[in-house]
């Protein structure tokens, strides 16, 4: 600080309890004036817009003679580095084909991600200003977690049923937390841990697939009992040929006696199975045993 337009010589940065990004005020700092950083935080010094230093814990000098006669534009950025964001994050309206059902639907995850500041001067420019606090960066974080988590799951999710998102969530999981690291990485963040709590179908959904295998189940029911009463009837033609064939007469193999006179004037028809003549009222044929 100035006292009495004094230059300023020595300046410390300390961890600020408003905010995680900050600005000092170095307008009248003195020539080599000697910049302390405290445990836990970084300096950033700017000169002319351009990033000159990253200043970790320890003493550097600010402003050179060179810069003090080019009156260069300075600027110093205090940044917490100690701060761990936990984030809740969620995605919605992710696509998702359900190939099982042939059914098009849209799911939701939420999950939470814990975060450090790795890159002070990048997340600085990506923040796009000074005098950041903790709960600017983290609604900041949540909007580009859920991006992150609504492209990756888009893409990821088709290589998955309805069954298997719930038994392999441990490797949906492990490759979003990939996607977020290198993806949080460009911004300036470190992720330490990432945690997806769940993927949620929509109640409307559920109840679709209910219905689709209730009806499956269904058809499937109405074909095994369809099977089961052709092989009755099956059995039940086996079983009057049989009986037909133990009780022919034992010249039942030999041509069938021509009618009578009288016979003729009787109503015939024929088997439809072997095609032997028959009295119209035959109950079975009397050569191969089918019944009528």
């Amino acid at each position: 600080m100035c006292f009495g337009g004094k230059k300023i010589k020595s300046l410390t940065i300390n961890v600020n309890d408003k905010y995680i990004i900050w600005e000092e005020n170095i307008e009248k700092i003195a020539r080599n004036a000697e910049l302390v950083v405290s445990a836990g935080c970084v300096g950033i010094y700017v000169v002319d817009g351009v990033l000159k230093n990253v200043c970790p814990a320890g003493k550097w000098l600010l402003k050179s003679k060179d810069e003090e006669k080019k009156k260069c534009a300075l600027r110093l950025i205090g940044v917490n580095m100690e701060k761990v964001f936990e984030i809740r994050c969620g995605a919605g309206n992710i696509p998702f084909k359900d190939t099982e059902i042939n059914a098009e639907t849209l799911v939701g995850a939420h999950g939470s991600c814990k975060i450090k500041i790795s890159q002070p001067w990048v997340l600085f420019t990506t923040m796009g200003k000074a005098n950041v606090t903790a709960e600017e960066i983290d609604q900041y974080m949540k909007l580009k977690l859920g991006e992150i988590m609504t492209t990756t799951l888009a893409e990821v999710l088709q290589d998955y049923n309805y069954s298997t998102i719930s038994t392999q969530q441990s490797d949906i999981a492990n490759t979003l937390a990939k996607r977020c690291s290198v993806k949080l990485n460009d911004i300036g963040v470190q992720v330490e841990d990432f945690v997806l709590a769940g993927i949620k179908f929509s109640d409307e959904f559920k109840g679709q697939r209910a219905a689709f295998f209730e009806e499956e189940n269904r058809k499937k029911d109405e074909k095994t009992a369809r099977r089961e009463k052709e092989r009755e009837q099956r059995a039940e033609v086996d079983m009057i040929a049989s009986i037909a064939k133990a009780t022919q007469p034992s010249n039942a193999g030999a041509m069938p006696t021509p009618f009578t006179q009288n016979e003729t004037n009787q109503s015939i028809k024929y088997c439809t199975k072997c095609g032997v003549k028959l009295p119209g009222d035959a109950a079975f044929c009397s050569v191969c045993g089918y019944k009528f």
